[in-house]
């Protein structure tokens, strides 16, 4: 997923539990495409994966594990396989918030000047 909207951890946290939750409510078979629904605040799936999804242009993602079991082996294996996909470094989930681009997040949730002198950005997309 492309990070460049990801504001803080919170929110991260939030629309993971809320993608994981509405799965079983959903008629998309995938939770990486819940994933990706919840966290772009579109209503179309399509436009969900040009805004959130990566592109050959993207300078760093989100990559996450999601298992139905709590068996550790397999979740090891599981971000294993993400380091072997993904070629680049590592870095703490409290990372992203230094990286966003304040002018996409703006006009991605369609935030004006005004409400963000009355709250801060990430109260104004939650």
């Amino acid at each position: 997923m492309n990070p460049s909207t990801s504001i803080e951890v919170e929110q991260n946290l939030c629309v993971i539990y809320l993608s994981y939750v509405l799965k079983s409510l959903s008629s998309r078979e995938l939770l990486h495409y819940e994933l990706v629904y919840n966290y772009s605040g579109s209503k179309h799936i399509t436009e969900s994966l040009k805004r959130c999804g990566i592109s050959e242009s993207s300078t760093y993602v989100l990559a996450a594990c999601f298992n139905s079991s709590s068996d550790e082996p397999c979740i090891a294996s599981g971000y294993q396989k993400i380091r072997e996909t993904i070629n680049g470094k590592e870095i703490e989930l409290e990372e992203l918030g230094g990286r966003v681009d304040q002018a996409q997040v703006q006009k991605h949730y369609k935030i004006t000047s005004v409400e963000l002198g009355i709250s801060s950005l990430a109260e104004a997309i939650t």
